[in-house]
């Protein structure tokens, strides 16, 4: 709601005298490649939309999320555990922070700042140790974002292994891991899925405890790929708990759809007795989202014209 982009849509809207058909950034990621696959318009599917950032619903940053959807409408079934970002986008610039907001999950404040500090990490941002204490309580208070975006985690996951520290171009530390991690086994970790609010959650929080853990005794280009392939395996089972008789059809999109670690780790939940559809023609990340969303207005459009008939 607060991006330029909708501000404008909604003047071009009043200035045409026309109506404004608003879309959901993760359902149009879905959608998109609905179009491109040619899924029957009556149909529904499973969604999982991964990406770095794409507002919510519920006024939090979505990015890892699992849902059943069809042209005109969705539900979203389960996601990520959602996080602080403390400093909201300064998170997205220095992963640091944004690791600082996952380690709340699982360690209180004093040790959180040892952590950091023990580390090094504070050096990774322009002001130091002061700006770690800082985030650490921003983080605390949940006077911050939150964010279930797969990219986000990865982005910290990324500065926790010593591999990016400050982004300078778009999805940098996550790029920069699944690099890091290519032509290594991944290394088996476990996940838990949750069920919180009716939702399915995957509990990135227990993940990042056993890098915590694990990062000092095995090879970090093996964890690394651990990483990513294990959050393909748990949304892959949180899609498989949305199938039902009618839907057998799961759909990957979303910035994060070319990653090859997590797809694989999705295709390996899911077996071969559903099908599994993702971008091939169309980009899988923003620059595919237009189909997507015209795609959702023109069957809202077509329901409305029906109704009104």
């Amino acid at each position: 709601p607060g991006y330029l982009t909708r501000r404008r849509a909604e003047e071009m809207a009043k200035e045409m005298n026309t109506p404004l058909i608003l879309t959901q950034h993760h359902h149009a990621h879905i959608t998109s490649v609905m179009v491109e696959h040619e899924v029957p318009e009556d149909e529904e599917v499973v969604g999982i939309a991964i990406d770095g950032v794409g507002f919510g619903e519920d006024g939090s940053v979505w990015g890892g999320e699992v849902m059943i959807a069809r042209y005109d409408d969705y539900i979203r079934r389960g996601h990520l555990m959602s996080h602080p970002m403390p400093g909201g986008d300064r998170a997205t610039k220095y992963p640091v922070r944004m690791l600082i907001g996952i380690l709340t999950a699982f360690m209180d404040d004093d040790e959180v700042e040892s952590f950091i500090v023990n580390r090094n990490l504070h050096e990774h941002l322009p002001y130091g140790v002061e700006e770690a204490r800082i985030a650490i309580r921003q983080a605390f208070s949940r006077r911050c974002p939150l964010t279930s975006s797969i990219g986000r985690f990865l982005d910290a996951m990324s500065a926790l292994l010593g591999v990016c520290y400050e982004r300078t171009y778009e999805g940098e530390p996550a790029i920069k891991l699944e690099e890091y991690a290519l032509g290594h086994d991944p290394l088996e970790l476990d996940y838990k899925v949750v069920m919180a609010d009716g939702k399915l959650i995957v509990d990135t929080a227990y993940i990042a405890q056993q890098v915590v853990e694990l990062m000092d005794h095995v090879d970090r280009r093996r964890l690394a790929a651990g990483i990513q392939r294990t959050l393909g395996r748990a949304l892959g089972e949180v899609a498989l708990r949305c199938l039902r008789g009618d839907i057998r059809t799961i759909i990957v999109s979303g910035g994060a759809a070319v990653n090859n670690f997590i797809v694989s780790g999705i295709l390996e939940s899911v077996g071969n007795d559903v099908v599994v559809l993702t971008a091939r023609k169309l980009p899988p990340g923003d620059g595919g989202l237009c189909v997507g969303q015209v795609a959702i207005a023109a069957s809202k459009l077509s329901i409305h014209e029906d109704l009104s008939a």
